[in-house]
């Protein structure tokens, strides 16, 4: 039962004398449909002593409903037995109306910025889509690969914003599935050179935002065709290793290594045949801000150190 009440509940209520509530019950001021989680939220607050910042839908006296937040505390006598339960309520119906309009953007803003990707994603995809095409009508192999090369970049690009689009979050995406799909995409863009290279995947949830994803996969992709195209003699067997992990405390450490028959002895790489070395070196130092390591061991290692922003 009510046993006091403020004059600021009164006006919220719109109640003229405290006799108005003096002796009823605090449920009464409660919504009928949200007195059940009332009675739930008392009983807990006996048991915790307070309760802060629960909303509720409450009633004046005319019936007309506003949400209210309400803070509860438990007074208790030298027994340490409740003796008053305290409730200070706020109306907060003006915040929630505002709330619910952010909220409301919100969702414009994401099914906009949702839709955004997906178009560049599908633009993207037409132009790779009109690439294969052209590189069926062309007799020179050499343009024909440098058709298929650019299919394969263009593709890269395209996939960063398919798994945007397929985000609940636009500010990062996740890299591992990411390199799943592209290796997979890879393979089947270079099916004539890759039917006895063999795979190895081993990589983490790692998110980047999307000004680290893209130069990273533009990296991968390099680093993967370039195996698919020099790294192994004709009918030769091997394999392709590629990891994606986590450095504590925020590193990210990538590995692409094949044994296949290695660089050239005493490459320069500053030499025009290895412009795909010196743009992932480029990228790594120049977009990532990291470290950009060549070995090779049994084949050609490349190694990949820098920080997540």
């Amino acid at each position: 039962m009510i046993s006091d009440v403020s004059e600021q509940t009164l006006k919220l209520h719109g109640f003229c004398a405290p006799r108005e509530l003096i002796g009823r019950k605090f449920f009464e001021l409660v919504a009928p449909e949200e007195r059940g989680k009332a009675m739930s939220n008392f009983l807990k607050t006996l048991r915790q002593g307070v309760l802060k910042n629960v909303e509720y839908t409450l009633i004046k006296k005319d019936g007309t409903r506003f949400t209210g937040e309400i803070n509860s505390t438990v007074i208790k006598d030298a027994r340490n037995r409740p003796k008053h339960f305290i409730a200070i309520t706020r109306d907060i119906t003006e915040r929630k109306i505002i709330e619910d309009e952010l909220k409301a953007s919100l969702r414009e803003k994401e099914v906009l910025l949702r839709e955004v990707h997906h178009r560049v994603k599908n633009n993207l995809q037409v132009i790779s889509g009109l690439l294969d095409l052209k590189s069926l009508q062309i007799n020179s192999e050499e343009v024909r690969q440098m058709c298929q090369d650019a299919r394969a970049e263009i593709h890269t690009l395209a996939l960063i914003h398919e798994h945007l689009y397929q985000s609940r979050q636009f500010t990062h995406i996740e890299m591992g599935e990411y390199v799943r799909d592209l290796v997979k995409f890879l393979y089947q863009v270079y099916a004539d050179k890759v039917r006895l290279i063999t795979p190895i995947l081993d990589y983490q949830k790692i998110y980047l935002t999307i000004n680290q994803a893209l130069p990273l996969a533009i990296i991968i992709n390099e680093a993967i065709s370039n195996v698919f195209k020099h790294a192994f003699r004709e009918g030769q067997e091997g394999t392709l290793e590629i990891t994606l992990k986590k450095v504590p405390p925020n590193n990210v450490f990538l590995k692409i290594k094949d044994n296949g028959v290695g660089l050239p002895p005493n490459l320069d790489i500053q030499s025009s045949r290895t412009l795909g070395i010196r743009l992932m070196k480029n990228l790594v130092e120049d977009q990532l801000k990291g470290k950009f390591y060549l070995t090779q061991d049994k084949g050609t290692s490349i190694l990949i150190q820098f920080s997540t922003i």
